[in-house]
This record gives structure tokens, C-alpha cells and sequence, in this order.
């Protein structure tokens, strides 16, 4: 499980650095002006959706994950061969 969170927390980076990233670089006047009247920084405004998109894309890969993970394990489950026969012990006696 720890394994699939730390996976879950990267994949959600790299996504979040990808839309920032395309984010400054198609609507840079549009958050100048938006951190001009709101006496904040472009950096700020790109820092916070970058913890947000990553925040919430590692928890979507996450429960994602899990959910492939228990429906992987309960398939398994069913599909085990069970105990074989038993056997007679009619003639162990003998």
C-alpha cells in the first residue's frame, strides 16, 4: 500500500506539472492580471494549483489503484482450485 501511494503521489505530480507548466505558458497575461488585482504573485497562483491538481490526481490514481488491486485479489480468490478429494480411509484398517 505504501508502494501504490508514493506511485499515486508521483503520477499526480507529473500531471499537475504538465498542466501548470501549459497553463503559464497559454494564459501567463491572464494570471498577471488576475495576481495584479488580487496583490499576489503569478508564482503563488501556479504553487497552489500545483499542490491542488496534485493533491487531487494522486488521490483519484489512488483509489483507482486500490480498487483494481481488491477486485484482482477477490478474483483470485474465487478462481483457486479448493482442497482436493479426500479419501476413503474404508480399507486403512486392514
Amino acid at each position: 500500500m505504501r508502494g501504490r501511494l508514493l506511485g499515486s503521489i508521483t503520477l499526480g505530480a507529473i500531471v499537475a506539472a504538465i498542466i501548470v507548466i501549459y497553463d503559464d505558458q497559454a494564459n501567463h497575461a491572464a494570471l498577471v492580471a488576475s495576481a495584479a488585482r488580487n496583490h499576489s504573485t503569478v508564482m503563488a497562483s501556479l504553487a497552489s494549483g500545483f499542490t491542488a491538481i496534485t493533491l487531487v490526481a494522486g488521490l483519484v490514481v489512488f483509489v483507482a489503484a486500490t480498487v483494481r488491486a481488491r477486485r484482482r485479489g477477490r478474483a483470485e480468490r474465487e478462481w483457486q482450485p479448493g482442497p482436493g478429494r479426500r479419501r476413503s480411509r474404508a480399507g486403512a484398517g486392514r
